[in-house]
């Protein structure tokens, strides 16, 4: 069953472009791009250079495995001899060394990171950056009124997979971090359709449309996160998110809306963490078959 929500990402293309009934005008549209670019190079100018980063990265990784193969290979020689002769022969290999240099990575690694920290601090604390976020809620609230979004409608993450065709006209996933990325769209019912707002375009989905709704109890992986909210506050804790070194997060469940359209089978993805939204629209059979 292929995903409602998926988007070519070398041409933009939506698979539900057929779906859509209303855009944003061309003047709405770049005023948006606009806004983001400001709030790109705002986020930009809050982060260290990206090589101060590497090498925060390189420092903190050196210093954990210089650091912890010196105190593990202590661990293990312990008791199998004193321990004065047991320092002395590790300093003759070089010990001393090790942890000289572990220890100067960590003090860099802990000056970039808290360097990092009072910078984003700063920036995120500065008018500037104020301004911005409010032109960009501004921007994004006048494309919600142009697309006729009731205000009282929900906000709600789709996990939407990216795919790119393969010589042989194939889809494949386009993200090399994880399967799906999500995107935030507001949601509402009217009259006979079930209907998803992004700052762009109006989707409407007819309810006669939409079949059910399931708990699927496996693990999805996505790239980015939406909320104001980190993955790891309380919050989102019982949702138990994990993420790896890249960035990608892990959450065990998901709900699959599946419709049936143009006699095709399709679903949307919703993570776990919006269940009580989904559930305001759609009713959810959690039953595990």
């Amino acid at each position: 069953m292929k995903n409602f929500f998926r988007i070519n990402v070398k041409t933009g293309e939506s698979a539900y472009t057929k779906y859509v009934v209303r855009s944003v005008s061309s003047e709405t549209s770049l005023q948006h791009d606009s806004s983001m670019d400001a709030l790109k190079n705002m986020e930009k100018s809050s982060q260290l250079p990206l090589w101060l980063r590497i090498i925060e990265l390189l420092c903190g990784l050196t210093a954990v495995i210089l650091l912890c193969g010196v105190l593990n290979a202590i661990g293990e020689n312990i008791g199998e001899e004193p321990f004065a002769e047991m320092w002395d022969r590790f300093v003759g290999n070089g010990a001393i060394i090790m942890i000289v240099i572990g220890g100067v990575c960590l003090a860099v690694a802990i000056a970039l990171f808290v360097w990092g920290r009072i910078r984003y601090k700063k920036v995120v604390a500065s008018p500037e950056y104020k301004a911005v976020i409010n032109d960009t809620e501004n921007v994004n609230n006048g494309s919600y009124d142009e697309l006729g979004v009731p205000s009282d409608a929900d906000s709600i993450d789709v996990l939407c997979f990216p795919y790119k065709l393969n010589r042989k006209g194939k889809e494949r996933n386009g993200c090399q971090f994880a399967q799906y990325v999500p995107i935030n769209y507001k949601i509402f019912k009217q009259d006979d359709g079930l209907y998803f707002a992004d700052v762009n375009d109006l989707i409407q989905i007819p309810l006669s449309a939409v079949k059910d709704a399931t708990y699927v109890p496996k693990t999805v992986a996505f790239y980015g996160w939406t909320k104001d909210d980190k993955f790891n506050s309380p919050k989102y804790k019982p949702y138990k998110i994990r993420a790896n070194n890249f960035g990608a997060l892990f959450i065990k469940g998901y709900i699959s809306v599946n419709l049936l359209l143009d006699e095709e089978e399709k679903e949307i993805i919703i993570p776990l963490y919006e269940q009580d939204v989904i559930e305001k629209y759609v009713p959810v059979n959690y039953t595990v078959g």
